[in-house]
């Protein structure tokens, strides 16, 4: 499998892990089709830890993920159940993808980037 999804026992949000064989074209409508029923079936906010620390990102990937997880239709970022997305990443271009989440043209996205998962899951436990 090129992802795996949980949905975090001790706090409010989700968690998707892609592995470094994922790629956009053929699998994010797989990550999307489990990440959207989880959405829709929560009971309130939930945050959304998106784990790309063993993906393979390229500025093309870079450019499509984010066009389709903020900009298309029914965009997972935008969805009412997502109280904030973390990306969580060392490569220096998706801390400046989630600045970027935040303009206009992607919709205002709350987003922010950490650059391990053990930071983004201590900021989610601050956080609840």
């Amino acid at each position: 499998m090129t992802f795996s999804l949980q949905q975090l026992a001790d706090a409010p949000a989700i968690l998707l892990t892609l592995s470094s064989e994922y790629d956009l074209q053929r699998d994010f409508p797989k990550s999307y089709a489990a990440v959207k029923p989880m959405l829709d079936n929560a009971s309130g906010p939930l945050t959304y830890i998106l784990d790309l620390t063993d993906a393979t990102i390229d500025l093309e990937m870079l450019i499509q993920g984010a066009n389709k997880t903020s900009r298309e239709a029914g965009s997972t970022f935008h969805h009412p159940n997502i109280r904030e997305v973390l990306l969580v990443s060392n490569n220096a271009a998706l801390h400046y993808a989630a600045q970027g989440l935040q303009s206009a043209a992607f919709g205002n996205v709350k987003a922010k980037a950490f650059s391990t998962l053990d930071e983004a899951l201590d900021y989610v436990h601050s956080q609840s």
